[in-house]
């Protein structure tokens, strides 16, 4: 399906990386259980990922972004209702339906289902098809909230938290905001199609999420302006630590990115592109690529990071969109350059993959 990310939110960004069908996350104690699970969703034509009990169960969702999570009430390792919760408080998994599964003794406790945020729950035993008909309904309620405006439909980072980080901002001393936005992309997208941009977007929504985590503080917000546009409300003493990790996990994942389309499409590429040369008897026309140079993108035109920081003692603006604009402009600074960058008190920081 073809979108069109910076022109306009896309009709239906798919919640995985490499996207073919719906994506439900089963959290199941059973092994048994498990098994007749992914059986029967994978029959009905959904792409499944097993869970288990594992200890990295939110991390994990948080990673891969289902479209719905089918969770056991009656998890060794965790508790069930306390995981759903912690699902709803997350930025990144907070609108993903959570249906509470009851199997063999275990009944879903129904008051507290609605206390975590579940959105729906069945009892043991069930019928297969009805639990396959609940989820299609919470996924067709899923996708209407995929175009409710409180969400971005790529990054699937709340817009409103907007609202968040000036609160954020206000109630601290030692703020500082990060701008976040990619040179090139536009022509990237232009060139290579929004499909592919939607990928880089994506992965740069997670990028972001990570960096704040691993470097940030529990406080910190990350709003999705909209594009390849983000802000970070982080603390003066955590921005450099947070930008550095920003860079070198896009720079990173980027290398990666483009290997991987060129192990999959290089070869092919070639040989279309010899044949569309043979075929026509001339080459490209006023340099434009030929038919199979669209397939592997060229590392110059790959985007890169820019991010401006400012910070409450470097500036005197009383609002968030002054604020916003002024760390815009100073993100700027860092334009021209080689490779990604940022921006902090008007002084350009490169980072290179062995920093």
């Amino acid at each position: 399906m073809s979108t069109a990310n910076c022109r306009g939110d896309p009709d239906a960004p798919s919640a995985s990386p490499f996207p073919t069908k719906e994506r439900i996350a089963i959290v199941i104690q059973d092994d048994n259980t498990r098994k007749l699970l992914n059986h029967v969703f994978v029959e009905d034509g959904f792409d499944v990922l097993q869970l288990g009990d594992a200890d990295d169960v939110l991390s994990s969702i948080a990673l891969t972004l289902p479209s719905l999570v089918v969770l056991d009430c009656s998890l060794r390792r965790h508790d069930s209702y306390a995981l759903c919760g912690s699902l709803r408080e997350e930025q990144r998994t907070g609108l993903i339906p959570v249906l509470l599964l009851g199997a063999g003794d275990a009944s879903v406790d129904r008051v507290k289902a609605m206390e975590s945020g579940a959105d729906d729950y069945i009892q043991g035993p069930y019928d297969h098809g009805e639990l396959v008909l609940r989820i299609k309904r919470l996924l067709g309620q899923f996708h209407d909230q995929k175009t409710h405006p409180r969400e971005h439909p790529i990054s699937r980072l709340r817009r409103d938290a907007i609202q968040k980080i000036e609160g954020r901002l206000f109630s601290t001393s030692d703020w500082a905001l990060l701008y976040v936005d990619l040179h090139n992309f536009r022509a990237f997208n232009d060139r290579y199609g929004s499909a592919k941009g939607d990928q880089i977007l994506q992965a740069l929504g997670r990028i972001i999420v990570e960096a704040v985590i691993q470097r940030g503080e529990q406080e910190d917000i990350v709003s999705h302006l909209g594009c390849d546009r983000y802000v970070v409300a982080t603390t003066v003493f955590n921005a450099d630590s947070v930008a550095r990790q920003i860079i070198q996990d896009f720079e990173q994942a980027l290398l990666q990115y483009r290997d991987k389309t060129h192990q999959a499409t290089g070869r092919v590429s070639r040989e279309r592109r010899a044949r569309f040369i043979e075929h026509q008897n001339r080459p490209a026309a006023d340099g434009q690529p030929t038919e199979g140079e669209w397939d592997v993108p060229s590392k110059s035109l790959l985007p890169s990071v820019l991010i401006g920081i400012v910070t409450r003692e470097n500036t005197d603006a009383v609002t968030l969109g002054e604020i916003i604009e002024i760390a815009r402009q100073v993100r700027g600074l860092a334009k021209g350059r080689t490779g990604s960058a940022y921006v902090k008190d008007r002084r350009v920081v490169s980072v290179g993959q062995d920093t």
